[in-house]
């Protein structure tokens, strides 16, 4: 999904909107962006340089976001077992280390 940043749309508040409507649910149910990436950096280096020579990718809630100056490229995030969620290894304890 593509999705273009609005004149006065701070980016961080673009990502936000296009992420909402790429996984189709209000904006409110997404995590909150600053646990993922410094909103007011995010904000200084993209609303200060809107010519495209800035490129920054990150994942942020299940999408893979990729801002391109105006221009912000959302796609799922799959892992290698073909799902759409991230999946960490299990935590082995020093028990069942020892068994």
């Amino acid at each position: 999904m593509q999705y273009r940043v609005g004149t006065n749309e701070q980016v961080s508040h673009a990502v936000i909107h296009a992420v909402s409507g790429f996984e189709e649910c209000p904006p409110t149910s997404l995590p909150p962006l600053q646990e993922t990436i410094d909103v007011e950096a995010l904000n200084r280096v993209f609303d200060s340089e809107r010519d495209g020579k800035r490129c920054l990718s990150f994942s942020y809630s299940n999408s893979h976001i990729t801002i391109h100056g105006t221009q912000i490229s959302i796609s799922t995030i799959e892992n290698k077992q073909g799902s759409d969620f991230p999946r960490q290894p299990p935590i082995q304890s020093q028990s069942d280390a020892d068994d």
